[in-house]
């Protein structure tokens, strides 16, 4: 799926352009380090485990944590396109603010799943869509490099 656009569009106001830019210039910062470090990185662990700090940042999150393999339970899910979506309906973050209970973010590498983050809500946290859209794009760069390092321990 892919992510929603957002154009500045010609008449937008200076000040719009620059609140704009507060909100994406820290993300794309955090996305752009994430990506050197699945670069330089030696395992993915240390990229899962740079993002999960950066999640919790990114998101105002109370806590953060990363669980390799199958999944148990069917929490609400912070999906692609940064919306939250729960057994029976979507959440509406903005107004309503992150659920109560904890919300997963799958990882996928080179086709495969790997595992997911389990994220632990501020109560009365709202994030912008653009900090979902980062983390779902920092959950991406973790899943790439845990993909790379099972690529890698199969070629040899």
């Amino acid at each position: 799926m892919a992510h929603p656009r957002i154009e500045i569009s010609p008449t937008a106001k200076i000040n719009d352009a620059e609140a704009l830019s507060r909100v994406y210039t820290p993300g794309v910062a955090r996305i752009h380090e994430a990506a050197a470090l699945t670069q330089s990185a030696g395992s993915g662990q240390a990229v899962v485990d740079h993002v999960r700090r950066q999640l919790i940042d990114v998101l105002g999150l109370r806590d953060c944590r990363f669980e390799y393999g199958m999944l148990i339970g069917r929490p609400p899910r912070l999906e692609q396109d940064g919306t939250i979506v729960t057994r029976y309906s979507h959440i509406d973050v903005e107004p309503a603010g992150m659920p109560a209970e904890e919300v997963e973010l799958l990882t996928f590498g080179n086709g495969q799943y790997h595992g997911r983050f389990m994220l632990t809500p501020t109560p009365g946290s709202k994030p912008t869509l653009q900090a979902r859209l980062v983390a779902v794009t920092l959950a991406d760069l973790a899943g790439r490099a845990l993909g790379s390092a099972v690529s890698s321990r199969a070629e040899r």
